[in-house]
């Protein structure tokens, strides 16, 4: 695309139209003016199988059911007393029901997005020497860097944003491949009801 100096294109994969999205302009309108239209996901027999027929909030179309099973999420299993009654027990007892949803999060992990963070930020020499700069000047040379620390960091929290956008935790298809279930226009481009949207996450505009 950027040979081309295209910002929008139009894929054809079989019967299926894919539209990847270069421009950083353009990427906000698909998923913030007209995030209705662009809430559900893919379906495929991959995910299919892995959810045991999209019963997982992860990979669940947009159906009413899905809303349900957001709410239950937010407002039932992820409260603070929740999580403290599913500490010992439950953890233990429902360790080989959990094992099937947990292949999700083994895609990707925490050391692995520290060490995109360290990759991105080798790259270009100076960024290493600010973040360093910074936390000496927060925590000084000689003190670990405690919870507290953190909301004082800007440039070392802008770093780390900065990296998930370009290395989201998430795989792709998860968060960044929504299915358009309405046709609509954006940017004045034409997209018809059910194109996959894929947004570059480097490319420049």
């Amino acid at each position: 695309m950027t040979e081309m100096n295209i910002e929008v294109a139009c894929i054809r994969v079989y019967n299926n139209h894919i539209i990847p999205v270069k421009c950083p302009e353009i990427a906000p309108k698909f998923l913030v003016n007209q995030n209705a239209k662009f809430v559900s996901r893919p379906i495929t027999m991959g995910k299919e199988s892995i959810s045991h027929g999209f019963l997982s909030v992860i990979t669940a179309p947009w159906v009413e059911q899905l809303n349900k099973m957001r709410g239950v999420v937010a407002y039932e299993l992820l409260t603070p007393a929740r999580l403290k009654w599913f500490h010992v027990n439950v953890r233990v007892a429902s360790r080989a029901y959990y094992e099937n949803e947990l292949v999700y999060a083994r895609v990707d992990n925490t050391p692995n997005a520290i060490e995109w963070v360290i990759a991105e930020m080798v790259n270009q020499l100076d960024i290493p020497h600010k973040s360093g700069s910074e936390i000496d000047n927060v925590v000084g040379k000689d003190t670990l860097v405690q919870g507290s620390d953190i909301p004082l960091m800007y440039y070392v929290k802008a770093c780390v944003r900065e990296t998930f956008q370009l290395h989201p935790v998430a795989p792709l298809t998860f968060h960044m491949c929504p299915l358009l279930t309405l046709d609509t226009t954006v940017a004045s481009y034409f997209i018809t009801k059910g194109s996959y949207i894929l947004l570059s996450q480097i490319a420049p505009c």
